[in-house]
């Protein structure tokens, strides 16, 4: 008998060693809380920073998750961390907003709401008018808010609760929260207005987002294929000579000054009295990548000014080193009224044979 008193005496030592060293000091369905000091409290008031408002802000939005109190009285949790107050018969009440990051919530503590923080494992506590009562520390249980806080499934006084998409019941978000009951059948408390569930929301980003990679492909054929239709035509990979009436000095005037309606995309620079520097890496009108020609251009002044240009190799060698005769011409043409004097029998008029 001996043994077996001082193993009483035992058990009963662990007992209140274990009842003394837990810190709990609230339950609020099932949650364990422990009590923040005066100091704590105030920072998570302040973190909190919960408003209460008498218009229902959030009418028609989904559905997060929600509770049912001792009464009956019903918490909807929506988007953005706002917190609908109902009645047992969905007669709105109030809506509290809080501020937070991550996953949030709200379940009943009595009569009383607890707003949850689940990054930070904290509660503030309200009552049903909206006025903090005070602060608490979540302490378990270690999956306390997807077993408790955003709990699908809730029985009370012989009605069975339940939030679904009203269709498989899987998504972000809910649309429908609905009671069961044997003398009253289904009820549905709450039906969101937005046509979109978490599911066709997700899809409907999927396709979209498809649909634009998809135009984004289809726009960038469009350019090669403009691209390749633009390189068309004798390469500019000699020599060309142009006249126009501008004088010399006009010319490196003009071609150092560039504007929108420039044909080519360019760089000048003049390295002697009337030797100069011409690179070209695109059209105006298309996107052709990887084009660097580089040109080496020589002005002659006798009546009207003379420039011959000569396609060099650059540095860096590139997929196209060269542009269409064209364009060029179409740039001489556009920038400094200068036309070509050395073009070919074939291209030129029948009148100028």
């Amino acid at each position: 008998m001996k043994p077996m008193k001082k193993r009483k005496i035992y058990y009963t030592i662990l007992l209140l060693f274990f009842l003394f060293t837990i810190r709990t000091d609230a339950y609020a369905r099932e949650l364990e809380l422990e009590e923040r000091t005066e100091e704590e409290t105030q920072k998570d008031i302040g973190y909190f920073n919960v408003s209460v408002s008498k218009t229902w802000t959030s009418r028609g939005r989904e559905i997060l998750s929600y509770d049912v109190s001792q009464n009956g009285s019903i918490l909807i949790i929506f988007p953005d961390n706002k917190v609908g107050v109902f009645d047992e018969n969905m007669g709105f009440l109030l809506e509290l907003s809080f501020d937070g990051s991550g996953a949030s919530g709200a379940v009943w503590k009595g009569e009383n709401i607890l707003l949850v923080n689940l990054r930070a494992n904290t509660v503030v506590e309200c009552d049903r008018e909206g006025n903090i009562l005070g602060s608490y520390a979540v302490t378990g249980p270690s999956n306390y808010y997807r077993d408790i806080v955003v709990k699908r499934k809730r029985e009370y006084r012989g009605y069975e609760y339940f939030c679904t998409n009203n269709k498989s019941g899987n998504g972000f978000y809910y649309t429908i929260l609905e009671r069961t009951s044997a003398e009253n059948g289904k009820e549905i408390l709450y039906k969101s207005g937005n046509l979109l569930d978490g599911i066709q929301f997700g899809i409907c980003l999927f396709l979209l987002f498809g649909a634009g990679f998809i135009g984004l492909l289809i726009l960038m054929a469009l350019a090669d294929g403009k691209c390749t239709k633009a390189m068309d035509g004798k390469p500019f990979d000699g020599t060309r000579t142009y006249s126009t009436a501008y004088s010399v000095d006009d010319c490196i005037g003009l071609l150092s000054r560039k504007n929108i309606y420039d044909v080519l995309r360019y760089s000048f620079r003049q390295d002697k009295e009337n030797t100069a520097e011409l690179t070209v890496t695109g059209h105006a009108k298309y996107t052709c990548p990887q084009i660097k020609a580089c040109h080496q251009m020589v002005f002659e002044e006798n009546g009207n000014t003379k420039i011959s240009i000569t396609n060099l190799p650059c540095s860096k060698p590139v997929p196209f080193p060269y542009i269409p005769q064209w364009w060029m011409d179409e740039f001489m043409a556009q920038k400094l009224d200068a036309f070509p004097i050395d073009t070919e029998p074939e291209n030129m008029g029948a009148g100028q044979i």
